[in-house]
């Protein structure tokens, strides 16, 4: 019934609120017994952590910092962990407890110093010690890059003080050797500190080996913190270089005491020191090679200022000489013979370095222009010898010796300071190097050009002209500068990069041609000079009366042009025999004597056939070509075709077989009838016949023909004895 469901109703109501009831005391006194339980370990937990500073003090006094860190590591982390560190009541032991975790610290790393520092004389560290046993505290608190880093701030510290005092006393260093001083000082410094720190790195390293994220985390800093101090330490020797090193005209000139190759060792010195000092600060904190690029950048940009300047230099040296130069013969100073001699040598330290032990050296063969061999090439000079005695006439390289100007001295001299500076620096710039020696090759080519050839010798060194002594002279200039090139060359070859090499060769090969033309264009100016002198004589043989006799007998024998060709022609050949080489000089004189041939034969050619005229050609003829090949055999030269054509036809020899006129037959005197010899008028005695020029001409020809000894009288002389001899009586 509807009044018991209400009944069971409210039973069931009154059941479900004791339950509820029930359940919600079981609940409080639940939640009471745990916030107790809380409250209790909270309480606990505050007592320990104010208890712990001075756990922590004692343990420090104990230098027990191990379990001293560890106490306060423990301590803050249930600070974190039950959010107590919010307390006010706990506020004061927090901080406390920050300031000791910053002793701990400060004492571990004063402890790490003083065992760091009495072994920094050393740069090797022993990995049992003092300093190995402090590594491995901090190692396992995760706080061993500390110890690197406080470490590598101390030695930066070191570096830039180093740096700076030799910045700060820079005004007063004045000379080359003074700034070596310093400079090295302070890159030995770098050195003796990037060593104590690398040998730590390396102990580090060791200690670090171990797996772990925390280990791994130290390892990335102590990294980190080397790469850092390399990097730093890099920068403070590029700013010490990089204002020490600014004026490189200061190991150009020298101290004043020196020369400048003593100064150029002292600037390279200083940079292959600190190529080094780089090379060791990246090897001993196991940095790639080349990942800090101040230093290196630094010295490779001082190094081609230094290469700019000392060309600049020697380069408007040899343009003055160039300019002064009057072109005439100097004598050879000794150094530069033994300058020469030294050349020759450089080529092999390339060698050497190229093969490396890998196969015997070869020495280098000398270059020679030239194939008489007036001296074997295997010459050797005694140099101390050289240097002790007097000045020599010419220049001898190898197998040939070289008449000289002054300007070739200045040549040589910076030829031999570039080689050295090449030798010295092995950096970047030596390729920049040899550019500039082709360079200053060219500069004496085009300048001698413009000077000897262009005749601005004229102007800019007050000549009257350009002879042929000067054009010799250039031409022995030139062929000196070729070989020096080619032996700069061929040694230099092995020490160039094999990337650039196509572009070297490309170069010699220009400035090879180049020389090689001048020189010709030289000896053609000389055989240009002596044919126009062979044009202007002929002229004047040809101007001859030639059909006038008796103007024509006024004339000389030989006639005064061809005196002059002859005279001419002889005065060029002593010239050049002095100066040039036999085979240019038996090129130069076949090559005049087949255009006086030439010349010669066809004015001859166009002389009137009168009955007088045979004999006064062939006198002209016969003294040319006697005269000419007698130059040809002092030089060695062969037959000229020219010559024997015109001896032939126009000769002595071409007199046979023209019939020569012959004397009128005196009329037969007329029979007198016989008288008183006693009236015969007393007859005079007859006077003294005169011989006439051509009784003179042939007694003077025969005179030079017997001149000559048999054992030397050249072929020549004997054929046109053998040839003369029934025709001069006639004569």
């Amino acid at each position: 019934t509807n009044s018991q469901v209400k009944a069971l109703r409210s039973t069931a109501s009154d059941n479900v609120s004791t339950i509820r009831n029930g359940a919600l005391n079981v609940a409080e006194n639940f939640h009471r017994q745990t916030c107790s339980e809380s409250v209790l370990r909270h309480v606990d937990i505050m007592t320990q952590i104010r208890n712990t500073p001075d756990d922590v003090v004692a343990l420090l006094e104990a230098s027990d910092y191990f379990n001293a860190v560890s106490a306060i590591d423990s301590a803050m982390t249930l600070l974190k962990e039950t959010r107590l560190a919010e307390t006010k009541a706990l506020q004061p032991t927090y901080m406390l407890l920050e300031e000791l975790t910053a002793t701990v610290d400060a004492l571990l790393v004063k402890d790490f110093k003083e065992v760091y520092s009495g072994l920094s004389d050393s740069e090797s560290f022993p990995i049992e010690g003092g300093v190995s046993s402090v590594i491995d505290v901090e190692i396992k608190l995760g706080k061993a890059h500390n110890l690197f880093r406080a470490t590598v701030v101390d030695a930066q510290t070191e570096v830039e003080n180093v740096v700076q005092e030799i910045l700060s006393g820079r005004d007063g260093l004045n000379k080359s050797s003074e700034i070596e001083a310093a400079v090295s000082y302070a890159l030995k410094k770098v050195g003796a500190v990037t060593g104590r720190v690398g040998s730590l790195y390396e102990i580090f390293k060791i200690k670090l080996q171990v797996d772990g994220d925390l280990v791994e985390q130290q390892r990335k800093a102590v990294a980190e913190d080397a790469e850092l101090f390399c990097a730093q330490a890099q920068e403070s020797c590029a700013r010490l270089l990089s204002v020490c090193l600014k004026n490189v005209s200061t190991f150009l000139d020298g101290d004043g005491t020196e020369n400048e190759v003593v100064a150029m060792r002292r600037f390279v010195d200083i940079l292959r020191l600190a190529m080094v000092t780089a090379n060791k600060l990246e090897s001993s904190l196991g940095i790639k090679k080349g990942r800090s690029k101040s230093l290196r950048a630094i010295c490779n940009e001082r190094a081609i200022t230094f290469v700019s300047s000392m060309h600049k230099k020697h380069r408007d040296a040899l343009h003055t000489s160039l300019l002064r130069e009057r072109w005439s013969e100097a004598q050879v100073p000794n150094e530069i013979q033994v300058m020469a001699n030294e050349v020759r040598s450089y080529g092999d330290f390339f060698t050497v370095k190229k093969l490396a032990g890998n196969s015997p050296m070869q020495s280098s063969s000398f270059i020679s222009l030239d194939d008489d061999d007036v001296q074997p090439s295997n010459v050797v000079f005694d140099s101390q010898n050289l240097r002790e005695g007097g000045p020599l006439h010419s220049l001898t390289l190898g197998n040939e010796k070289c008449k000289c100007v002054e300007s070739n001295f200045i040549m040589i001299r910076s030829l031999c300071f570039y080689i050295e500076t090449i030798r010295k620096i092995d950096f970047g710039v030596r390729v920049e190097i040899v550019r500039r020696v082709f360079e200053l090759f060219r500069l004496f080519n085009e300048t001698t050009g413009k000077l000897v050839l262009g005749a601005g010798a004229t102007r800019s060194a007050g000549l009257r002209n350009i002879n042929t002594r000067h054009l010799a002279l250039a031409s022995r200039s030139i062929a000196l500068c070729q070989i020096l090139a080619q032996t700069f060359y061929a040694g230099i070859a092995n020490g160039i990069p094999d990337g650039q090499v196509p572009v070297i060769q490309n170069q010699f090969e220009t400035l090879k041609k180049d020389l090689s033309s001048h020189s010709e264009k030289l000896l053609s100016k000389i055989l240009e000079i002596m044919c126009s002198r062979i044009e202007l004589h002929r002229n004047s043989i040809r101007a001859l009366p030639w059909s006038d006799e008796l103007a024509l007998r006024r004339e000389e024998i030989p006639s005064k042009a061809m005196s002059l060709l002859v005279k001419e022609a002889s005065s060029l050949y002593s010239i050049v025999l002095s100066i040039l080489p036999k085979r240019q000089v038996q090129d130069v004189f076949l090559r005049m004597a087949q255009k006086a041939g030439r010349e010669l034969f066809q004015v001859f050619s166009e002389v009137p056939a009168e009955r007088w005229v045979p004999v006064r050609v062939a006198a002209d003829a016969d003294y040319l070509c006697v005269k000419l090949k007698s130059l040809g055999a002092g030089c060695g030269a062969k037959v000229v075709a020219e010559l024997d054509d015109l001896e032939r036809n126009f000769g002595s020899i071409a007199l046979k077989h023209i019939s020569l006129p012959q004397p009128e037959p005196e009329p037969e005197p007329v029979p007198q009838a016989a008288s008183d010899p006693s009236e015969e008028p007393a007859q005079e005695p007859e006077p003294e016949r005169l011989p006439t020029k051509g009784e003179k001409l042939a007694e003077e020809f025969l005179q030079e023909l017997a001149s000559v000894p048999d054992s030397k009288a050249s072929s020549a002389v004997k054929k046109k004895r053998r040839d003369t001899s029934d025709v001069l009586p006639e004569l």
